[in-house]
């Protein structure tokens, strides 16, 4: 429904205005999973294309005063370097890094900690991950895979595919300073996916 589609363009808007990080990183992640699950279906309604677009204009519009804003303020600070991006660029070693405070996992896996890129998701919601990706897959669990896949590759920043892609074709990624922050949708996919293992080993018992 229309309704719908307003909704989804002000929730958008309210997470780019709350945290533009997230409000970023939430467009290319929401491509990929709702593409496959939409693709999926193997049909589109007209009302559908309707509310997708009236989300789009509404996260237009309420953007376009905060896009004029960055562009005059882009003029004067100018943007985030490359080697200052690759500073804030995750490794596969950060995925092992937990914060200090982790009771378990603080001091055994410490040597992997850097500054900002404690993106450690624990074993457990891992395990249960796998079990949701395993073969037979629904077109939602394929979905947030690929999410997974995306985020996980976006955090790596310019030490993954992505995000060098995105750095130069996207002028607001230019602004961001650390795209480790996509680990929190590697933690969000990793969450989804964790409750279908569950439920799938549940079935199983």
């Amino acid at each position: 429904k229309i309704r719908d589609g307003v909704l989804l363009g002000l929730f958008v808007a309210g997470q780019m205005l709350s945290c533009m990080y997230y409000g970023l990183f939430l467009i290319p992640y929401m491509t990929v999973v709702c593409g496959t699950i939409l693709l999926a279906g193997r049909s589109m309604p007209k009302a559908r294309i309707v509310a997708l677009a009236v989300a789009a204009a509404v996260v237009v519009v309420v953007m376009a005063p905060v896009g004029k804003a960055y562009l005059s303020a882009r003029k004067v600070v100018g943007e985030r370097g490359r080697i200052e991006v690759a500073e804030g660029s995750a490794t596969w070693r950060n995925y092992l890094a937990p914060p200090e405070v982790n009771a378990m996992y603080g001091k055994v896996f410490a040597r992997f900690m850097d500054p900002e890129r404690r993106l450690f998701p624990g074993f457990v919601a891992v395990a249960l991950a796998i079990v949701a990706l395993w073969p037979p897959l629904s077109a939602t669990r394929l979905a947030y895979g690929l999410g997974l896949l995306l985020a996980f590759d976006v955090s790596l920043g310019f030490n993954g595919l992505t995000y060098p892609v995105l750095y130069d074709y996207v002028l607001p990624f230019r602004a961001l300073r650390i795209p480790a922050r996509m680990g929190i949708m590697v933690g969000f996919s990793l969450a989804v996916l964790a409750g279908y293992g569950a439920a799938r080993i549940a079935g199983w018992i």
